[in-house]
């Protein structure tokens, strides 16, 4: 796939706003913190603007503070490399991309190199439209559970989009409601796939990796979904109705699926 050059308003605000540079990319004070806990090094901006026609536009930052010598020691170590996070979520997206899975455009990214290792780093990517099936899935399926057209494109844009996503080598590691992104437009859905960072092409045990994907998906959507429409997407995911085809991935996500329920239960009660 040949990828189009980014418009012209993107281009220039980076520019305006030197967020094409390290230092200006962490001197940057606009936009909203997205904060979560376990976030660690990691800040997350929001930032929005308008270009000179009165569109609107929404980009993300996500800023990575300096590892400790022992942290970049270890990553060398293990990576034999300078180990980066943005340049490695940069080279994500590129490659998604280009296997013409739908997400975000990536921007830009920088990195402070040391001997040791990379120090800051930062990545800009752009916004997809609409919001997380983890917001608006539950609401979704309550206007349309009667709508057999919707609920079918429903079931047949996110097959195709983690059938895509898995055909091309890919594993997300995070496949969770929250990170797929539904837009809805005269009558039409799109779906996208965000938050590639831990994305990688597993050489061996792909069974387990995709095993880990579709237990993390089926755990999170919306229990209408899954009680309804979750054997289906399976058998058509896997290309097969064969008892014992499905079978075997039908138990080995579902023993992950009740160990993701206990660790949750853990952690409310451990939060009392």
């Amino acid at each position: 796939m040949k990828e189009s050059p980014l418009a012209q308003p993107i281009v220039e605000f980076v520019r305006k706003n030197r967020l094409d540079t390290l230092d200006g990319a962490f001197d940057f004070g606009q936009g909203h913190d997205m904060v979560k806990p376990g976030l660690g090094r990691r800040r997350r901006t929001r930032v929005e603007f308008s270009d000179e026609d009165g569109r609107g536009w929404i980009l993300f930052i996500k800023r990575y503070e300096s590892p400790t010598r022992w942290e970049k020691f270890k990553r060398f170590i293990t990576f034999r490399r300078r180990w980066c996070e943005a340049k490695n979520e940069f080279d994500n997206i590129c490659a998604v991309r280009q296997a013409e899975v739908p997400t975000m455009r990536a921007v830009i990214c920088g990195a402070q190199l040391g001997f040791w290792g990379v120090g800051r780093n930062f990545i800009i990517v752009t916004a997809v439209p609409g919001e997380s099936l983890e917001k608006t899935g539950d609401a979704f399926f309550e206007k349309y559970n009667q709508d057999h057209d919707m609920l079918d494109s429903f079931n047949r844009q996110i097959l195709r989009l983690v059938k895509m996503f898995h055909a091309a080598g890919f594993v997300h590691r995070d496949l969770y409601a929250s990170h797929i992104y539904m837009h809805e437009h005269d009558g039409l859905l799109e779906m996208n796939l965000i938050d590639l960072a831990r994305v990688f092409r597993p050489r061996f045990r792909k069974f387990r990796w995709k095993v880990k994907d579709l237990s993390q998906l089926k755990y999170s959507m919306p229990q209408f979904w899954i009680e309804k429409y979750f054997s289906r997407f399976l058998e058509a995911y896997l290309g097969t109705g064969s008892p014992k085809v499905v079978g075997r991935w039908q138990r080995a996500i579902d023993s992950r699926v009740a160990d993701m329920i206990k660790r949750a239960e853990r952690k409310r009660q451990d939060s009392k």
